[in-house]
């Protein structure tokens, strides 16, 4: 059984994320939320950065909304 934080990780992925990969070792998880969520997309930035132990920010012009 998986722990919590590789849950809450794989449920980004395939739910509102992307995963890209950049080089052979290397990947990045894009997130993405309307403007109405921006305080849920600061809270999953921030608990991606606690369990991987990174520095990620929220870049908010790239916030979608589609009214």
């Amino acid at each position: 059984m998986m722990d919590k934080d590789t849950r809450f990780l794989l449920g980004c992925c395939v739910g509102d994320g992307t995963i890209t990969l950049r080089r052979k070792n290397t990947a990045s998880l894009t997130l993405r939320h309307s403007k109405a969520q921006l305080d849920y997309l600061i809270y999953k930035t921030e608990k991606v950065n606690q369990i991987l132990g990174r520095a990620v920010t929220v870049n908010p012009t790239k916030i979608y909304d589609s009214r």
